[in-house]
């Protein structure tokens, strides 16, 4: 799956593995892949920087169905 990810404002091009289906006239994406929060410069406040990981993972998981009017 290629596209764009913005957060906090910064916007990054990405290529992650994903799955994508149609079945029934329904499409259906999913993927899962993992960015650094340094990347998209987000910083851990110092009073939780041992609990919080630099390293995320992220989900996608979308369902689409054509409405008809």
């Amino acid at each position: 799956v290629k596209g764009r990810l913005t957060l906090h404002n910064v916007t990054k091009e990405l290529e992650v593995p994903g799955t994508i289906k149609v079945e029934n006239g329904k499409l259906e994406a999913l993927s899962t892949f993992a960015i650094q929060l340094s990347d998209y410069k987000i910083t851990i406040p110092s009073a939780v920087k041992n609990k919080v990981a630099n390293a995320i993972t992220i989900t996608v998981d979308t369902k689409l169905e054509l409405l008809k009017n």
